[in-house]
């Protein structure tokens, strides 16, 4: 009829409506799914692949409905069999499901883990209709899996392992194993010099090892050494950062820089690890890595500790095997707890003897001493943080007297109340006798020191007494002689019939005592220098030199003189003094300066190894002197050159040396013949605290 016919139209529609409205929802689910959901035929013969088809294997659903490829030819060929023989199970199996995990290879080959849970479908009489299920990317869950056995098994190794380098190598290889890095090299840093060296490679040249540590301010190197940070480059920053031909000539796709401390201060080296295969580290990989460098770190920290112990116990036994004393431990009482050393040869009595109560203190301790020694350990119990120590005699058990030194501390318990001693006795007798023949040699030097004051003294007085006699009884006769021999001079003078000799003759009995005169200023001056009162105080050298060089004024205009000064530093002296060994000293490079066209002379300062002292040269271009007459140069009345070539007395140098010598400093000097000379001299360097010279 018309109604059921109306009425069915209206159910099919309901049915269409409600078959889309599955569908819209099956679409949605399948665009949003994050795995594959597939069925395929009986024979394998693909029904539908929904879901995040290319993301997970490159390949669109159409191409594996027309299977090209076929879901079986992506399958990793060593997984292949295992996958086959479980989905003949479900072709024959009825109501059979399998959960399967194994790997596939991408269009651009590529390799991931995934996870098949498949099911066949049946009908009411169990004949199987179709076989359906999911498909998901497990690559990160495998790779975790695969990075905590890694990292289970590093841990393992390096709780075997007793040195740096081979922690170090392991945590390279090791690193190898996860399927990012396939090339990393390792670098050691100095702890003192902070140079960095590779110390390990895996595939890498060693150019590129070379350049990638080369430094600049802005290589990733660089970064993670200044910083101590991770640091991670992928494919792009490469390009920008690498711009040498070695790295291009590797193809490093994107790389990681780990710092490695050995605490928390301080890098001990540097971890790169490359990938030729992808231009992104995934984040748990980087997480990985981290973990592995915390490891290393760890396992260096414990390194560290037991080659600190190794070091301290094999310290310890050589310091047992040669130390030439007595190490003990006692109760509050004097028992003896523990001994050990050398025993038997310093109070001729074993350890056993010692330990077993045997003998008492009041046995081998001299008995003048032993009540001073109970007196002093019984006040170190008042103080017990202080180190203690006495010197006495013991008595051995042959007899003889020795001297020993006692050195302990006091053992306290957790409430800090003493429960004991515990120290070191030493043999010093041959010190004692040493200190007692040093005493006799000092009391000894001490008494010739006195005999040789008292000469000194009386020499000074002598030399004063000198002093007077030239400066009075010398110098009256001399200016007689000089005054006559002027009268006489001009006498001859004025005669019609004068004669030229006499004239000459007079004229040298006055260069004789102006000779004379210059002689007696200079033995006063030179004596003078050893009894004049000398001040300290801060003086400008520069100020001085300029001020010295005034007086030679007249003198240089006459010549052509190129004279060269430096900044001079600030010294400690006597302004006066100073002034006088440079009046000699630049008088000299003048004289012996004045057979050259130009005379050059420079004053400057010399870098000096002594950080309290300055070394200041005066340097000439003149006719020098020869270094084997070296010996004569500061002597009183040394000359290395003719009067008649270069005029002076031969005291200058000398009064200059005993100058130099009472400020505490040194004068020396360098020459060669016609090459000109050079003297040094040290004085001390000026504190800012002293007061400066105006």
């Amino acid at each position: 009829t018309l109604a059921r016919m109306f009425t069915l139209a209206f159910e099919r529609k309901l049915g269409e409506e409600a078959l889309k409205e599955s569908e819209e929802r099956y679409r949605s689910f399948a665009q949003n799914f994050q795995g594959i959901a597939f069925r395929v035929k009986k024979d394998w013969t693909p029904v539908f692949f929904h879901g995040a088809v290319e993301a997970l294997t490159g390949y669109r659903e159409a191409d594996f409905l027309k299977r090209e490829p076929e879901w079986n030819e992506i399958i990793y060929p060593a997984d292949r069999d295992i996958v086959l023989k479980e989905r003949k199970a479900l072709q024959t199996t009825p109501n059979k499901s399998s959960t399967l995990e194994y790997r596939i290879i991408r269009k651009n080959g590529q390799i991931k883990w995934v996870q098949e849970i498949s099911q066949n479908i049946c009908d009411e009489s169990n004949k199987i209709l179709h076989i359906q299920g999911a498909i998901y990317d497990i690559t990160e869950r495998k790779r975790n899996e695969s990075i905590l056995e890694i990292q289970k098994d590093l841990g393992i190794k390096l709780s075997t392992i007793t040195n740096l380098q081979t922690a170090l190598e392991c945590v390279l290889e090791t690193a190898m194993d996860i399927d990012v890095f396939d090339c990393g090299c390792v670098y050691l840093v100095d702890k003192e010099t902070g140079f960095i060296y590779p110390t390990a490679k895996k595939a890498l040249s060693d150019e590129f090892i070379d350049e990638i540590t080369y430094y600049s301010s802005n290589s990733p190197f660089t970064h993670a050494v200044l910083t101590g940070k991770a640091f991670y480059q992928e494919y792009d920053d490469l390009q920008v950062n690498f711009e040498e031909e070695s790295f291009k000539e590797e193809k490093i796709r994107s790389l990681t820089i780990q710092p490695i401390y050995s605490d928390e201060d301080h890098i001990i080296s540097i971890l790169v690890l490359c990938s030729h295969k992808i231009d992104h580290i995934p984040l748990s990989t980087r997480h990985a890595i981290e973990l592995l460098v915390a490891q290393i770190e760890g396992a260096i920290q414990r390194i560290d500790v037991e080659e600190a112990l190794r070091e301290s116990n094999e310290k310890y036994r050589t310091f047992v095997q040669n130390f030439q004393g007595i190490a003990y431990r006692m109760d509050i009482d004097y028992k003896p707890i523990f001994i050990d050393g050398a025993c038997e040869a310093i109070l001729g009595l074993s350890v056993e003897e010692m330990l077993s109560g045997k003998y008492k203190r009041e046995d081998y301790i001299h008995p003048y001493d032993i009540d001073k020694l109970n007196k002093k350990m019984q006040e170190s119990l008042q103080n017990p943080q202080k180190n203690w120590q006495m010197e006495y005699r013991i008595i051995t058990k042959d007899g003889k007297i020795k001297w020993i030194l006692d050195s302990w501390q006091v053992l306290v318990d957790n409430e800090n109340n003493p429960i004991g001693y515990q120290g070191s006795i030493q043999d010093i007798s041959e010190k004692k006798v040493a200190q007692d023949e040093l005493q006799k040699l000092y009391e000894d030097l001490e008494r010739r020191v006195n005999e040789r004051t008292d000469q000194i003294s009386e020499i000074n007085k002598e030399l004063v007494a000198f002093s007077y006699s030239v400066s009075h009884d010398l110098r009256t006769p001399l200016r007689h002689i000089g005054g006559f021999a002027q009268l006489l001079q001009k006498r001859v003078a004025s005669m019609e019939n004068k004669d030229e000799r006499i004239e000459g003759y007079c004229q040298k009995i006055l260069n004789s005592v102006e000779e004379m005169n210059a002689l007696i200023d200079g033995l006063l001056t030179y004596s003078r220098m050893s009894r004049v009162e000398m001040v300290r105080i801060k003086v400008n050298l520069t100020e001085l030199v300029h001020d010295v060089l005034n007086d030679f004024q007249i003198e240089l205009k006459n010549r052509k003189v190129d004279i060269r000064v430096d900044i001079l530093p600030e010294v400690v002296g006597d302004p006066s003094l100073l002034r006088l060994v440079l009046v000699n000293l630049i008088a000299n490079a003048l004289k012996f300066t004045k057979t050259k066209e130009l005379a050059v002379i420079e004053i400057g300062q010399k870098p000096f190894q002594d950080p309290e002292k300055v070394t200041i040269y005066i340097r000439d271009n003149g006719v020098g002197f020869d270094m084997k007459y070296y010996e004569r140069l500061f002597g009183v009345f040394q000359r290395l050159h003719k009067q008649e070539e270069f005029e002076g007395t031969g005291i200058g140098l000398a009064t200059v040396q005993r100058v130099i010598r009472r400020m505490g400093g040194n004068i020396w000097a360098e020459g060669e013949v016609g090459q000109g000379a050079t003297f040094y001299f040290t004085l001390p360097k000026a504190d800012k605290n002293l007061k400066k010279n105006d």
